[in-house]
């Protein structure tokens, strides 16, 4: 994913959000998010979250991204947007 200068926002494989583990499960979300896609980066410093969903040449996404440890005081850091075809 590139912003309109060209510089890359993400970079990685999606998956449906019912097969990422970390968001389906007990006491996360229960519903499968049909048409929803994701991917995670993590660093040793960050992990970053991107939720994207395509619909009639169009993609809506959006990206949360926070330090880590992880700290209730640390801000974070997201972008959203949508891509025209």
């Amino acid at each position: 994913m590139l912003d309109g200068s060209g510089a890359t926002l993400a970079t990685g494989t999606l998956s449906p959000v019912a097969d990422a583990s970390y968001l389906q499960g007990t006491g996360k979300l229960s519903d499968p998010c049909n048409g929803l896609f994701t991917l995670r980066l993590s660093t040793v410093s960050s992990t970053q979250d991107v939720f994207c969903t395509f619909l009639n040449g169009t993609v809506l996404f959006s990206s949360f991204k926070c330090p880590l440890p992880l700290d209730p005081g640390n801000a974070y850091e997201y972008f959203y947007g949508c891509g025209l075809k």
